[in-house]
């Protein structure tokens, strides 16, 4: 599972980035600051514009999904169903 964040500035109100990175169980803050690749100043991120301190806009969990083996999935039957012997 992934936390996908969207950062958004605090002066210019520009969506600065979006970051994802794998949720990680500890008491505290979230450890999704590693996964962005921006400016820090005093190890927060900041605006690459104009070096504002950066929020989160919005935030999501996404789940990963198992591929589905093609082969194993009977193909779709086609035509009309055949009629019930009385």
């Amino acid at each position: 599972m992934q936390l996908q964040v969207t950062l958004v500035c605090g002066w210019c109100a520009r969506e600065s980035e979006v970051a994802a990175a794998p949720v990680q169980r500890h008491a505290g803050r979230p450890v999704i600051v590693a996964a962005i690749g921006r400016p820090r100043s005093a190890g927060r991120p900041v605006c690459a514009h104009c070096r504002g301190p950066l929020f989160v806009g919005g935030w999501e969990t996404i789940r990963a999904v198992e591929p589905v083996d093609a082969a194993a999935v009977a193909p779709p039957r086609r035509g009309r169903p055949r009629k019930a012997v009385a």
